[in-house]
């Protein structure tokens, strides 16, 4: 439409719909309206060449119309039985931590009971402290003089050093009598290394086990200048014992 058939519409309206309204008595002017309102109304348009076909030598116009977006559905909402069985996958989930932390617990425990076990109360009921544990030195060669036996082939067991003291276990020994037990000596490290010498030069302190008594050593470090590298660990005048577990096959040091 023109800018003036604008115009005129509008025009045409107040007579149609404004105050004082009388162009139902002027049957040109109504039909005028009409034509105008008419003309004003948007055109749908055809886009070239776009038909479906039906059949054989029939077609129809595709007429572009802009589609408005479709609402996306709603999610549709869990069923039941899917929420019991999340819940009860949380429930599991949570039984597993709890039973792995039960599982940790109880192995804590259990280390801790071994550890208490493991420290040994004084023997001797001295209010001696217990201030190592000393394990097998497998690669120590023990002096054939410290083996039970004509030719010292019985078992023997060396343990770790103790400040410059090797403790040394065999069955009999230099220092048994009667039946044979467990004996225990501990002697300087640097004296004991000829294993197979059949003498012996140096300090030796030495004792077998009694009925349920075990193989035990007891010194006062220093005395005699025996332990001498003990007195630089620990004040002089400290006694020690040495105590051999047969239990666990370890000596034992207690010191007061």
């Amino acid at each position: 439409m023109t800018d003036a058939e604008e115009r005129e519409l509008e025009a045409l309206m107040r007579r149609a719909y404004g105050p004082g309204a009388d162009i139902e008595r002027d049957p040109q002017a109504l039909q005028r309206l009409r034509d105008l309102q008419e003309a004003r109304r948007p055109s749908v348009t055809i886009e070239p060449g776009a038909v479906e076909v039906l059949d054989a030598g029939a077609s129809v116009p595709v007429i572009s119309v802009s589609a408005q977006p479709e609402p996306e559905p709603e999610p549709e909402a869990d069923p039941w039985w899917e929420r019991v069985v999340e819940r009860v996958s949380r429930l599991r989930r949570s039984t597993v931590l709890i039973a792995l932390g039960a599982l940790a617990l109880a192995a804590v425990l259990v280390v801790a009971l071994v550890l208490v076990q493991r420290v040994q109360t004084d023997p001797l009921q001295t209010g001696a402290t217990q201030v190592a544990r000393l394990a097998v030195d497998e690669g120590f060669e023990i002096p054939s003089i410290l083996r039970s036996g004509p030719n010292g082939d019985v078992p023997a067991y060396a343990f770790e050093v103790f400040h410059g003291l090797r403790s040394v276990v065999s069955t009999g020994g230099i220092f048994a009598s009667g039946t044979p037990s467990d004996c225990l000596v501990v002697l300087y490290e640097s004296d004991a290394r000829q294993p197979d010498s059949t003498s012996f030069s140096g300090p030796l302190l030495g004792e077998c086990a009694a009925g349920g008594f075990p193989a035990s050593v007891q010194f006062v470090a220093g005395a005699d200048s025996f332990g001498e590298e003990l007195v630089e660990a620990y004040p002089d005048e400290t006694a020690f014992l040495f105590v051999y577990d047969s239990d666990n096959n370890e000596v034992v040091v207690f010191a007061s």
